[in-house]
C-alpha cells in the first residue's frame, strides 16, 4: 500500500469547517493558512494526489506544525491530525528531506541508555565549569544535569506497600531517568503506597515518539516491536503506566504505529490498550483512599497552584480530570486556573530545538496567563513541558511535575 493510498481518507475526512485554525499555535505566530491544521491537511492531499511535489517549500510548512494536536480536540470530523502528520513526514524524510544531522545524531542517542548517560555526564561536567554559552543551542536549552548519584535507574521491582492491589510496568523512558530521575522515583513510590507491584522493564527502550515525530518512521517501529516483544517475553503486564504525557500518547497509538505489520498488529492493539498515565492510574486506584489519607497540607510557600495540561495528555489521551481530582485532594491546597491550559507552551519535542525563537513567542503568552494568576507553582506532567516552563518562571515562582507536587503532600518534601 502506498503512502498516498494510506494518507487520503484521513484528509478527505476533514470538512473545511476551520474551527482548528483559531486554536493552532503556528497559525497565532504566522496568520498563514498554510500554517494551520486545515491548511497542512490540504498540503498533503495535494501532495497525495500527485499535484504538489515535496519540496523545501513545503516540508518546512510540515516541520513548523507543533503536533500539539489541539486541532483534534476541537475538529467535529475526528481527523487523526498526529497521524496525519507522522505519515507525511516519515514520506518527506524517504524522497530526502531527513531533520538536520544533529537532530538525528540526538534522536540516535534515546536508545541507548549507557551512551546517554555519559553524554549527559559531560554536558554536567560543562555546566559546572561555565562553558555553557560554547555549547550547542539545543544542548544550552538543557536544565541543570543532575549528579550521578540521581541519574541511576528505577530497581527492576518495587513492591507494593500495603495489600496488593495489582502489578504494573512503569516507563521510566530514555531522557527521565537523566533530568527527572526523582519524578520517576516518587512515581514509583505512589504506586507502591497505592497496592501496587512495579517494574520497571530492563533493558528500557525508548518509546519511539520523537523519532515519529521526526519522520524517522522505521526506527519508531523497530522500538513499538520492542517493546511488544518485551511483553512476550516477560509476561504482559496489567498496565503500563508513564508518567510522561508524551510517551504515554504515542505508545497509546501502537496499534496505529504497527497497523502495516501482520505479524504484531493484533499485540500492538492489545499492548496500547494497556497504556495508562500515572495520574489516571492514581486517580482511580483501588488504594485511592489509602493514599489521599496521606496528604498533608503543603508549605504556603508552594500556594496557590495553577495546573496546565500538557498537550499529549489532554489532547492526544483525553485525560483531564484526573490531574486535577488529585491535585485537589490535597488538603489546604489553593488551586487556581489558568485563563488557557490546553494551549501549547511551545515545548513540542524537538520544536523547540528547531525554532527556539517560536517555541519562545509561545511560552511568553503563557507565562503572562501564569501571571495574571497570581500562581507561586505552576503544575504540569510532561518532562518536556516541565523544562519549558522551567526555562521561562522565575524564583522564587517554581514549576512541579504533578508527580512532585503529590509527593511533597504525603513525605513533606520534594523528592530527590
Amino acid at each position: 500500500m502506498s503512502s498516498a493510498s494510506i494518507k487520503l481518507p484521513s484528509t478527505l475526512d476533514c470538512i473545511t469547517c476551520g474551527l482548528c485554525v483559531p486554536t493552532c499555535p503556528s497559525w497565532q505566530l504566522t496568520g498563514r493558512e498554510s500554517q494551520s491544521p486545515r491548511g497542512r491537511v490540504h498540503l498533503i492531499r495535494a501532495h497525495g494526489e500527485g499535484r504538489l511535489p515535496f519540496d523545501r517549500d513545503l516540508v518546512d510548512e510540515l516541520q513548523d506544525c507543533l503536533v500539539c494536536r489541539r486541532c483534534e480536540s476541537i475538529c467535529p470530523a475526528g481527523v487523526s491530525f498526529g497521524g496525519l502528520m507522522e505519515i507525511a513526514r516519515e514520506e518527506a524524510s524517504a524522497e530526502g528531506f531527513r531533520l538536520p544531522r544533529k537532530m538525528r545524531v540526538m534522536l540516535g542517542q534515546l536508545n541507548k541508555p549507557k551512551r546517554l548517560s555519559v553524554g549527559m555526564g559531560s554536558v554536567r561536567l560543562l555546566q559546572r565549569l561555565g562553558l555553557s554559552k560554547w555549547m550547542d543551542p539545543a544542548v544550552r536549552a538543557l536544565p541543570p544535569i543532575p549528579a550521578a548519584a540521581q541519574r541511576t535507574e528505577l530497581p527492576e521491582w518495587s513492591r507494593a506497600e500495603t495489600k496488593k492491589q495489582g502489578e504494573v510496568w512503569f516507563l521510566e523512558g530514555c531522557v527521565m531517568p537523566e533530568l527527572f530521575g526523582r519524578v520517576n522515583r516518587a512515581a514509583v513510590r505512589l504506586m507502591q503506597l497505592a497496592g501496587y507491584d512495579v517494574r520497571a522493564p530492563k533493558p528500557r527502550p525508548c518509546c519511539g515518539a520523537m523519532h515519529a515525530h521526526g519522520g524517522e518512521g522505521e526506527a519508531a517501529r523497530d522500538m513499538a516491536r520492542a517493546w511488544i516483544d518485551m511483553a512476550d517475553d516477560l509476561g504482559w503486564p496489567e498496565a503500563l503506566v508513564s508518567a510522561s504525557a508524551g510517551c504515554g500518547a504515542h505508545m497509546d497509538e501502537f496499534g496505529r504505529v504497527l497497523a502495516g505489520n501482520s505479524k504484531y498488529a493484533e499485540r500492538a492493539v492489545r499492548f496500547a490498550g494497556l497504556v495508562v498515565d500515572a495520574s489516571v492510574l492514581l486517580e482511580q486506584a483501588p488504594g485511592r483512599e489509602r493514599l489521599t489519607s496521606k496528604m498533608k497540607a503543603v508549605p504556603t510557600k508552594f500556594l496557590p497552584v495553577a495546573y496546565d495540561d500538557p498537550c499529549h495528555l489532554c489532547h492526544a489521551q483525553g485525560v483531564r480530570d484526573e490531574p486535577r481530582s488529585l491535585i485537589d485532594s490535597i488538603p489546604e491546597l489553593v488551586r487556581v486556573n489558568l485563563s488557557d491550559p490546553e494551549a501549547c507552551c511551545g515545548s513540542a519535542g524537538l520544536y523547540s530545538v528547531m525554532h527556539p525563537e517560536k517555541s519562545q513567542a509561545l511560552l511568553a503568552s503563557k507565562l503572562q496567563d501564569f501571571e495574571t494568576t497570581g500562581a507561586r507553582t505552576l503544575v504540569t506532567a510532561n518532562p518536556g513541558c516541565q523544562m519549558q516552563w522551567t526555562g521561562g518562571v522565575q524564583a522564587p515562582k517554581r514549576v512541579l511535575h504533578l508527580i512532585e507536587l503529590l509527593a511533597l503532600s504525603i513525605e513533606g518534601q520534594l523528592p530527590t
